[in-house]
């Protein structure tokens, strides 16, 4: 398979037991359907020494919205621009048909940090809900 950023040949790689394909030029990475999903809750240590670590580098600005579209490297249909997860403002590209998806560089490292993000956000909502009914069960 061919980059669809760059034209660049893809390098198979493995990261904790999923197979993905990787631009060793731009560092774009192609997630097959439901791979993203196996390596997001990841933390950043853990890909740190994978084929991922340069594209834990947040160096380079995800595409713009109005960019054109780009061709699916796997089945050759346009691919889609998608905010992931849906209400971040992570902008990457999704196949039509496939449902493969495209991260260009710095876009993972964007997702970890959002759902780290959420999550901590989450924890704290949590321990204020405990704290508070703590309160109330002692006035």
């Amino acid at each position: 398979m061919n980059c669809p950023n760059c034209n660049a040949k893809l390098k198979t790689v493995s990261v904790k037991g999923v197979v993905l394909d990787v631009c060793e030029s731009c560092d774009g990475i192609w997630f097959d359907r439901d791979e993203l999903s196996k390596i997001i809750f990841s933390s950043e240590e853990e890909l740190q020494n994978s084929p991922l670590s340069e594209s834990l580098i947040d160096d380079k600005t995800s595409h713009p919205a109005d960019e054109d579209y780009r061709l699916c490297p796997k089945c050759s249909s346009l691919m889609n621009h998608v905010l992931y997860p849906y209400e971040s403002s992570v902008l990457i590209d999704r196949c039509i048909k496939c449902n493969g998806i495209w991260l260009d560089d710095g876009e993972i490292k964007k997702i970890i940090d959002y759902i780290d993000i959420k999550h901590d956000q989450y924890f704290i909502a949590k321990i204020k809900e405990i704290v508070s009914s703590l309160k109330e069960e002692t006035i």
